[in-house]
């Protein structure tokens, strides 16, 4: 990848050039499609593209990309920090690109998100939410997963960390769902109406 980076750092200079000027940003992986070798070739199962480079990317709300960067491996994370797991790294490499973290929110999914994570950015000054895997909630005593399950859907459960100011929340959907934000609260709160697969409406 070195002899692209110049033509990477180009883009991303051209993506910068007005600034970051949309309030509500995402951190995401997308998929460069390729079927050929190479040692940055990635397979992710599932996907609608499985085979190629993988890209973390900073774009906003209507999509537009400010910032990214090609996944080489875990050891060639620009940010050294060994305590962080690869998902935090990204996100606050990325995010160097804000000049002013208090005029953005940023969302992420539980690839990125844990609990250390959310209070780097809390004490940074940046807003964030994102949905968190169950390791990553330094043991939040919510409901067992197994009996959100025979829940009805829709039933919610949230705990407040004082000491970090962080709001954890837990639903049942189509399966249960984690999240954490280091800024909102539960209101408002209202109902909406979801497919069901059962009732077939």
């Amino acid at each position: 990848m070195s002899k692209i980076r110049p033509l990477m750092s180009l883009l991303n200079q051209k993506f910068q050039q007005w600034g970051v000027f949309h309030q509500n940003l995402s951190i995401d992986e997308a998929m460069v499609k390729f079927f050929g070798r190479h040692s940055s070739k990635q397979y992710i199962k599932g996907k609608p593209v499985r085979f190629g480079y993988k890209n973390w990317a900073l774009c906003s709300s209507t999509g537009y990309c400010y910032s990214f960067d090609t996944y080489c491996g875990a050891k060639n994370s620009r940010n050294q920090n060994s305590d962080l797991p690869l998902g935090s790294k990204v996100v606050l490499d990325l995010l160097t690109t804000v000049a002013v973290p208090s005029d953005h929110v940023v969302f992420f999914y539980h690839y990125f998100s844990s609990h250390a994570l959310l209070r780097t950015l809390k004490d940074q000054g940046q807003r964030a939410t994102g949905t968190v895997r169950d390791n990553r909630t330094r043991k939040c005593p919510f409901s067992d997963t197994k009996i959100f399950k025979k829940k009805e859907r829709g039933y919610w459960e949230h705990m407040y960390d004082e000491d970090s100011s962080l709001l954890f929340v837990r639903w049942q959907d189509n399966n249960t769902v984690t999240m954490v934000s280091n800024y909102d609260t539960l209101e408002p709160m209202k109902r909406v109406k979801r497919w069901s697969s059962i009732a077939k409406q």
